[in-house]
């Protein structure tokens, strides 16, 4: 899904557009904490890709992935007053499910989002286009 949509609206993903292995690991590390297997998928396949990731509430790059309140922080609002997360009882589900609270006192509790992290990238997505990219048109395949 995320290649069509990057290929029609876009530029296609490319090999250097997603975190490595190494990086990811390292990132395990630093927060001291597993990733679920959809958060190393996504990170994979565009962690590089702002245009994709990047355009209204962002991605955080891999670096900037955090532990605070108990769960792992991983796209923050555009405007810094709401942050997504997984909990930290969830981060060994393979595709744990997203929470989301507001930053700027309005609801300091955990609300449910999507019961799934990669519904939650694919949620995201309409926040990117409609630029498409010069050229021919690309087929949303």
């Amino acid at each position: 899904m995320f290649e069509g949509f990057a290929r029609y609206w876009r530029e296609p993903i490319s090999a250097g557009d997603g975190c490595s292995y190494e990086e990811l690991t390292e990132a395990e590390y630093r927060i001291r904490s597993t990733l679920p297997i959809a958060l190393w998928d996504a990170y994979g396949l565009l962690g590089r890709r702002a245009d994709l990731t990047g355009v209204q509430d962002r991605l955080l790059p891999l670096e900037q992935l955090r532990i605070a309140d108990g769960a792992l922080v991983f796209r923050l609002e555009n405007q810094a007053v709401a942050e997504w997360v997984v909990r930290q009882e969830d981060l060994g589900k393979d595709d744990p499910p997203v929470v989301f609270r507001r930053t700027d006192g309005g609801a300091p509790d955990w609300s449910p989002f999507l019961d799934h992290f990669s519904l939650a990238c694919v949620a995201r997505l309409p926040d990117v286009g409609p630029r498409r990219r010069r050229g021919p048109r690309a087929s949303p395949r």
